[in-house]
């Protein structure tokens, strides 16, 4: 069993303000995550977008040719 000393209280301190980074690291990586799903499903579109406009394009040119 503690007995209620300086230590002891200190270690509370501690372990809340322990507690309260690691709550702040939660929401930061949640926030870095969602923006990249975002950013990465945009990234995606644009690929897709892209290759699909390149695969018509050489259908057009193959039918020039």
């Amino acid at each position: 069993m503690f007995t209620f000393n300086s230590t002891h209280k200190k270690l509370i301190i501690e372990k809340d303000e322990l507690k309260r980074e690691n709550d702040e690291l939660k929401a930061r990586i949640k926030f870095y995550e969602s923006n990249f799903r975002g950013g990465y499903q945009g990234l995606e579109k644009s690929y897709k977008s892209t290759s699909h406009q390149l695969t018509v394009n050489l259908q057009k040119n193959n039918k020039m040719i």
